[in-house]
């Protein structure tokens, strides 16, 4: 998989909602390192930035900032407040520039909690 196969994915989908429900970096950061994991997608920077906010930079599987391990328990935020909300900008950013054209990263109107790439809706 890789970049190409998320746009295309995004748009056979007409969007993709990545999380609901929640704004914690806890859960959103593993969230993020899954995409750009399962898809193979080439970011070692800000992988490394996720890793780093969990205090994690083996190769370990139980120590890697997955949804898997933040869900069971098995891993936890470390870092300063201030360099995970950097890095979560630094996530959002990203996974803006790499949105399909007329698509956007972020939540939806109305539920700042529904994060995901959407549509842009037209305007009347």
């Amino acid at each position: 998989m890789s970049k190409l196969q998320l746009q295309k994915e995004i748009r056979k989908n007409q969007g993709i909602i990545v999380s609901d429900g929640t704004l914690n970096p806890q859960h959103l950061l593993p969230t993020f390192y899954d995409i750009l994991t399962n898809y193979n997608i080439q970011a070692s920077q800000l992988k490394k930035d996720i890793e780093t906010c969990f205090g994690s930079t083996n190769n370990n599987s139980e120590s890697r900032p997955t949804f898997y391990n933040q869900y069971h328990n098995l891993i936890r935020l470390v870092y300063g407040s201030e360099f995970i909300h950097e890095t979560l900008n630094s996530c959002w950013d990203f996974f803006n520039s790499i949105a399909p054209q007329n698509y956007y990263f972020g939540s939806t109107e109305g539920d700042g909690a529904c994060i995901g790439f959407f549509k842009y809706e037209k305007e009347n």
